[in-house]
């Protein structure tokens, strides 16, 4: 278990802003597909990038990472519902 927190240790919020530190293939999805629920970018950002960042330092070849990020993409991302704000509680339920 300590290994885990070592991994992630070096991320924080802060350097999840920083282009150059986030995922590659986290950027190209970002980048290239659309969003397909309204409060998708919230999700993709706070959701899909820690997600990411997991299974890249988890050492997942490229082609596995692509797989696990457009599942979630595609399939969990839709699922979380309304994005909430700072100040409130986490909405519950699903888009349509």
């Amino acid at each position: 278990m300590a290994c885990s927190r070592e991994i992630f240790r070096h991320v924080t919020a802060e350097t999840l802003q920083d282009q150059d530190l986030k995922p590659f293939l986290w950027v190209f999805i970002d980048q290239n597909l659309p969003q397909v629920i309204p409060d998708f970018q919230f999700w993709w950002e706070k959701a899909g990038l820690p997600y990411a960042v997991l299974l890249q330092e988890a050492g997942y070849s490229t082609g596995s990472q692509l797989k696990q990020l457009l599942f979630f993409y595609y399939y969990v991302i839709p699922e979380l519902g309304v994005a909430s704000d700072a100040n409130s509680m986490p909405k519950i339920g699903k888009v349509s």
